[in-house]
């Protein structure tokens, strides 16, 4: 679980009041404590440096990974020092005098274990009192985090492209009638776009959702990849349906309502096939990897699916729809098909977000003697893109790095 951790940009610390070679000796063998790495500190030598050098505890703390011979008061300070430096805390613990790092931090984690007062103090009881379920709840949050986004990125591209559509087609349209009736947009956003947000919403996280480092905590809702996969797909959906509305007719030998069939039967697959692109936020190019374990999501696909040949060959008047021959069929699900190709010259635009999503690697640096205490110092770059964890007592603190969340 530590190298999960620390491939997710995660720094785990150990706050214990255990000494100083007891505590090094517990969290090398636990993995947390890394020789030439991180840095081991004593309760009093922390304090000292809290009142005499501010700046220069400050400049160590992306290092630190255990204190030793620690108070309660020091866990709590080390919390604040943290959170002061823009990143996000998790702390867990199981005493009473966990309680206030508990509630000073983002999210407390109290152990079953623990006392009522930690417990109260806390925002989440870890039942198995387990490490492994701090990481896990690290993954759950950013599949959470990652299934907003792609349904925002599936639902603004419908939004921009309806909207647009409405307007154009109906400017265009010697009738000034709009392409889709109000029926079948009422059909896309009630029943299409509900069933793709629960598709979206139902997949499961994988521990893939722990390669990468955690978003800034100022990151934008939507990042420029989204937005560039967002506009590639609105332009492409937004030309052909103009086209269709347009010249479409020849098509179907100018039969009006075999015509607007087409229309709202291509509208709805262009969706559809572009639901699997929007499970895609950053580069990957195979937009079907993990669905094998998304079976919610194909099951949700499939009744979308039934649900639009119902409407179209049995939606009669109420969806001003009539049956389709196969070869149309095969026309209405092709162009919506095409959207997954676009989707991957869409991602060979290079694009350079605001921060990196690449966790830095660990270097080690030399160690200097300061005092009777051993400090590692760390040049490392990149350091503001780590997490950290720390653990008090015979429980473990976890902080996430100061600038990046999830």
């Amino acid at each position: 679980y530590q190298r999960r951790v620390h491939g997710a940009g995660i720094d785990v610390k150990m706050v214990t009041g255990d000494n100083k070679d007891t505590a090094i000796s517990v969290a090398t063998k636990c993995g947390i404590y890394q020789e030439g790495v991180g840095i081991a500190l004593e309760g009093v030598e922390f304090r000292r440096m809290f009142q005499e050098n501010l700046n220069g505890l400050k400049e160590l703390l992306p290092r630190l990974q255990v204190l030793a011979r620690s108070s309660p008061t020091d866990k709590h300070t080390l919390v604040k020092l943290v959170q002061e430096q823009g990143n996000v805390v998790a702390v867990t613990g199981d005493g009473t005098n966990d309680a206030p790092a508990l509630k000073l931090a983002d999210v407390g984690f109290a152990m079953r274990s623990g006392t009522d007062i930690a417990k109260a103090a806390s925002d989440i009881v870890l039942l198995d009192d387990n490490f492994a379920s701090v990481v896990k709840a690290a993954m759950w949050g950013r599949n959470v985090n990652d299934g907003i986004k792609k349904f925002i990125q599936f639902q603004v591209t419908v939004n921009i492209v309806g909207v647009a559509l409405t307007f154009i087609g109906a400017a265009l349209n010697d009738t000034n009638s709009a392409p889709l009736t109000p029926v079948q947009l009422l059909w896309l956003n009630l029943i299409m776009d509900t069933l793709a947000a629960l598709a979206l919403a139902t997949e499961l996280p994988s521990v893939e959702l722990l390669n990468r480092a955690p978003l800034p905590r100022n990151s934008p809702l939507i990042s420029r990849r989204m937005w560039v996969n967002i506009f590639g797909q609105a332009i492409y959906q937004l030309s052909l349906m103009l086209y269709l509305s347009n010249q479409g007719a020849e098509w179907v030998n100018n039969d009006t309502k075999v015509h607007k069939t087409m229309v709202f039967n291509t509208f709805i697959f262009l969706q559809i096939w572009n639901e699997f692109n929007a499970r895609k936020l950053y580069n990957e190019w195979n937009v079907f990897s993990g669905l094998s374990r998304s079976k919610g999501h194909l099951f949700v696909t499939v009744i979308m699916v039934l649900f639009q040949v119902a409407a179209v060959e049995l939606g009669g008047g109420l969806m001003n729809t009539v049956p389709l021959e196969p070869r149309l069929w095969g026309i209405c699900v092709g162009f919506g098909a095409l959207s997954l190709p676009l989707g991957c010259i869409l991602r060979l635009i290079p694009i350079k977000e605001p921060y990196s999503t690449i966790v830095p690697e660990r270097v080690p640096s030399p160690i200097i003697r300061k005092g009777s205490s051993r400090l590692a110092l760390n040049n490392r770059r990149g350091s503001d893109v780590t997490q950290k964890v720390i653990s008090g007592g015979n429980s473990p603190i976890s902080l996430r790095k100061m600038s990046h969340v999830e």
